[in-house]
């Protein structure tokens, strides 16, 4: 099975990013998610996109 999402942690090492920049990004809709609870789940063709 294909993964579609990445969660913030993969994300946050594929960006070499900080955890607290990723969820400022995230909350402001610079990075497109989808929540699921308090989850946030980003899309892996996004982060395919940018590469």
């Amino acid at each position: 099975m294909e993964k579609k999402f990445y969660s913030p942690k993969e994300v946050q090492v594929i960006l070499n990013v900080s955890r607290p920049h990723l969820y400022r990004l995230l909350k402001a809709g610079t990075i497109p998610s989808t929540c699921l609870g308090r989850r946030f789940l980003i899309p892996v063709a996004w982060v395919d996109a940018l590469g």
